[in-house]
């Protein structure tokens, strides 16, 4: 029999499914779990196959004894973007913030998703403008979890970022907050940075890496070196600069000895920290890693974090009794129609037989006729048809790059001219020559082509880059920028 309900935090990646459960006040007996999943149900933060995933997750909950009231799903990083823009207060005389971001979006503010759904944040608000951060994900993906939730019968479910529940983590163990964060979270088969400023998570990244490799801590290094030079120098210009890096450990694999270990060696000249967060609970030191991220979502927010006030995806989900109805009004219709046509009169059948066997008498006449009148249609020889079969066969498997030159220059800044551009079908590369006299306008542009289209897991439409752009100065103010396509 299940128990009383339970409110719980999820966290997935593509291999597991972890949970803690969590109160308004800490639990002294909480229940966590994890399950592993099959290759291929979750690709990229996407459910692949609907009804294993919720089998599986209805296995872990019935397993723990777990009827879940409120549902916290902690959205895959992999899966969320976030840009921040300036808007003029001249634009939002007549509409909302909201409706401002709505009708921008295609046209000035890009997404590599069909159905993009967004939260906005206020981060500075003047006289003359506001800077808003823009936070993005795929509604047709939280529609999904959202699905599976609603089966499990769950009563609520709440949206969460792991750049928050971490950030809100860290500074109620340490019981101070930071001008600005750089959160570095290890998984088995990926690393995560974040940037948190002013209580805001403000950038995410993604990056492939086995943690079984032995470049896994060269790459962990030179990823975290490149990211905190962006946010130097091509966000603040060089005004700013990350004061704090904070380490989380997710992988199964590495011990926090080795990770310690290592951190200090490559990072000796930047003030770090491991964050333990199974020092914040006894009970937490037999729990599953995967299962910590559920537990620091669950942890009462800080309310210096305003943005957990606005963070809000409007999903715009159909309420399940209106659902219910809706279904029903179907199912009323369908065997009412049913009924109806039963007792269609069929003293017309005899007549509309009749009626078609003119009309097939006609048109047979018609036909022949038609054949008498028609030329005898040449014949080819071998030679022609077997030339026509290649050529359709080649035809077919010609490879144009159309789209990916339309996903590049649609990313292009004003500040960055085109001068030319080619492509290559053989090696399946594209060739930019690009001219500008703002150099952080070019690296930016590298940085944004390739976290759009960048291919985390598997090829798509949107992520068709298959590695970071290469480089190649022409002259001072000019550079050739190859990539490659899937």
């Amino acid at each position: 029999m299940f128990e009383k309900r339970s409110n719980i935090s999820i966290y997935i990646t593509d291999e597991k499914i972890g949970f803690f459960e969590y109160g308004n006040k800490p639990l002294k007996n909480p229940k966590y779990g994890y399950t592993d999943l099959d290759k291929g149900v979750i690709v990229g933060g996407y459910i692949k196959e609907p009804e294993i995933f919720y089998k599986k997750l209805l296995q872990l909950l019935r397993f723990h004894k777990i009827r879940p009231n409120v549902i916290r799903y902690i959205i895959n990083d992999q899966t969320v973007l976030k840009k921040e823009i300036i808007i003029d207060k001249l634009e939002l005389a007549k509409q909302s913030v909201e409706e401002y971001i709505s009708k921008q979006m295609g046209k000035t503010i890009h997404f590599p998703f069909q159905n993009p759904v967004f939260t906005h944040f206020v981060r500075q608000d003047t006289d003359a403008y506001l800077k808003v951060l823009i936070i993005l994900s795929d509604g047709e993906m939280l529609h999904d979890y959202h699905d599976v939730f609603d089966r499990l019968k769950a009563k609520e479910v709440v949206l969460d970022l792991p750049s928050l529940s971490l950030y809100n983590t860290y500074i109620t163990k340490k019981k101070r907050d930071f001008k600005n964060l750089m959160l570095v979270s290890l998984y088995d088969r990926t690393i995560t940075i974040k940037i948190v400023e002013d209580n805001v998570p403000i950038f995410s990244v993604t990056e492939e890496a086995e943690d079984s490799s032995q470049q896994y801590f060269d790459v962990l290094e030179n990823y975290v070196e490149r990211i905190i030079n962006f946010y130097r120098f091509n966000i603040n210009k060089g005004a700013k600069s990350i004061e704090n890096i904070v380490f989380y450990n997710f992988s199964e694999d590495i011990t926090n000895k080795i990770l310690q270990e290592k951190i200090e060696l490559k990072f000796k000249e930047h003030i770090f920290d491991l964050c333990e967060i199974t020092e914040m609970d006894d009970v937490l030191k037999r729990v599953p890693k995967i299962c910590l991220m559920g537990y620091a979502a669950g942890i009462p927010k800080n309310e210096k974090i305003v943005m957990y006030k606005s963070l809000n995806f409007n999903l715009n989900r159909i309420p399940s009794i209106n659902q219910a109805l809706h279904y029903l009004m179907a199912m009323a219709f369908l065997i009412i129609s049913s009924t109806v046509l039963i007792y269609i009169p069929y003293y017309l059948q005899n007549e509309d037989i009749v009626n078609q066997m003119n009309i097939n008498s006609v048109l047979q006449n018609q036909l022949e006729d038609l054949q008498r009148q028609t030329p005898v249609a040449r014949t080819y020889t071998s030679i022609e048809r077997n030339y026509s079969r290649a050529y359709d066969f080649l035809i077919d498997r010609e490879t144009f790059a159309d789209q990916q030159l339309l996903d590049l220059f649609s990313l292009l800044p004003t500040e960055i001219t085109l001068i030319g551009y080619q492509v290559n079908q053989v090696d399946r590369s594209i060739t930019l020559v690009i001219t500008s006299i703002d150099e952080y306008a070019i690296t930016d542009y590298l940085l944004y082509i390739y976290e759009y289209h960048g291919v985390v897991t598997s090829p798509t439409i949107e992520r068709w880059m298959v590695e970071r752009p290469q480089t190649r100065l022409l002259s001072p103010i000019i550079m050739e920028v190859k990539m490659n396509y899937a």
